[in-house]
């Protein structure tokens, strides 16, 4: 309902858009509904996708947005050893512009060192990290 009612209100920051998805198999969703509200609480633009999106179905959002910030929770998928591949995997269609970024949640990462992750890649460890960056 507190994100239905966001949307009646019109994006006070426009400067970049995020896109908020589950990969593949990753059913948990509410940690990224929460994600999902607090950026529409702060005035950004978003675009909820839900779960089970194919990676590859992100690059059509580069044809149409700059300055796209993808966001994911990774809480039971990718599995620790599909972790690279799925890095390589969403490096290679969601940053194909400069601008893009990638910001990831969840129990699969959170342990990763930051070395693990390429440049454009933002990982929270916690969810107050995140509501401090969304505060600066």
């Amino acid at each position: 309902v507190e994100i239905e009612k966001q949307f009646s209100k019109d994006p006070s920051k426009t400067d970049r858009l995020f896109v908020l998805f589950l990969p593949m198999d990753e059913i948990h969703e509410i940690g990224l509904l929460y994600v999902n509200y607090e950026l529409l609480n702060k005035g950004y633009k978003t675009i909820y996708l839900g779960n089970n999106i194919p990676t590859d179905n992100l690059k059509h959002f580069n044809n149409h947005h700059d300055n796209i910030v993808f966001v994911s929770y990774l809480t039971v998928q990718p599995i620790k050893d599909m972790l690279e591949d799925f890095i390589s995997e969403i490096k290679n269609v969601a940053l194909k512009q400069r601008n893009n970024e990638i910001w990831l949640f969840g129990s699969q990462i959170i342990d990763e060192p930051d070395e693990r992750f390429p440049e454009s890649f933002k990982v929270f460890r916690s969810l107050s990290d995140f509501l401090n960056v969304l505060q600066n």
